[in-house]
């Protein structure tokens, strides 16, 4: 039901049957990882690292794989450089650009 919402660009409904969804069933890692990428396609960067990290910590823990999908790589680079810029601001914290 998500997925069919997310791409009807329904975003909040779809939002809520994965929240339902995962209601259900927490380790699901395929639903953290959807949930992730509707967060990133919601411009919602924090929400969309915190589950896709969930996603990741599912599937270290069930001994699986962790899902990918082609957003998967966007998100993953956002996360890294959004790591670089907070390491620049701890070396130098008064840089008024990287803030």
């Amino acid at each position: 039901m998500g997925n069919a919402l997310t791409i009807h660009k329904r975003y909040n409904e779809a939002l809520a049957a994965y929240e339902r969804a995962i209601s259900l069933d927490p380790e699901d890692g395929r639903l953290q990882y959807n949930i992730g990428m509707l967060h990133w396609q919601m411009e919602r960067p924090a929400d969309a690292e915190r589950r896709l990290l969930a996603c990741h910590q599912v599937g270290t823990r069930s001994g699986g794989e962790v899902v990918a999908g082609p957003g998967s790589r966007d998100v993953g680079k956002a996360i890294e450089a959004k790591e670089a810029r907070r390491s620049e601001r701890e070396r130098d914290p008064s840089d008024r650009i990287l803030r």
